[in-house]
């Protein structure tokens, strides 16, 4: 983990992943909370058949909106969030070249849901005709993320042995 935006792109370029705390200051965070809380409640009624949302079964078996995708074009905090030179200045240093968003998705992880399974986000964008040595992925945690509530799992020993798509 690297607490400034140079050691965090050397690390990235040694291990293939690594975290930056404190990029964004807390009074930052709570906005984009807010702002995730209002898409939250404009949208939680969407259906499966709506393509913006995904859904993702409880362990009790109900069907719960787990992510709003994509977000940009209905918050504009979100579509600054993309635009922040802090957060681009860390994709143009991953990658070595300038960078555009491709993506962006808000991700709700409900207790009591099951996680993603492993993978690699490449593979998912993989019809763009950009290879994984073309993309970084940022994640930005609006709540608190540790291994007793479910943060995303990175295993940089495995970033150069080929896995097969999700």
């Amino acid at each position: 983990m690297s607490e400034n935006k140079s050691g965090a792109i050397g690390r990235y370029h040694l291990e293939g992943v690594d975290v930056v705390r404190s990029l964004l200051d807390q009074d930052e965070i709570d906005i984009l909370i807010k702002e995730a809380d209002r898409l939250w409640d404009e949208n939680k009624h969407f259906s499966a058949l709506n393509i913006r949302v995904g859904l993702r079964s409880s362990l009790d078996g109900k069907d719960l909106l787990e992510r709003l995708d994509p977000v940009a074009d209905i918050s504009p905090l979100f579509r600054a969030l993309n635009e922040d030179q802090r957060i681009v200045q860390l994709a143009v240093g991953a990658l070595g070249e300038p960078a555009i968003p491709m993506k962006e998705k808000l991700i709700y992880k409900w207790p009591g849901t099951s996680g993603y399974g492993a993978h690699r986000d490449q593979h998912y964008f993989a019809s763009s005709g950009a290879t994984g040595q073309e993309m970084v992925s940022i994640a930005i945690a609006l709540d608190k993320a540790d291994a007793n509530n479910g943060a995303i799992k990175v295993y940089p020993q495995l970033r150069l042995v080929e896995l097969a798509p999700p």
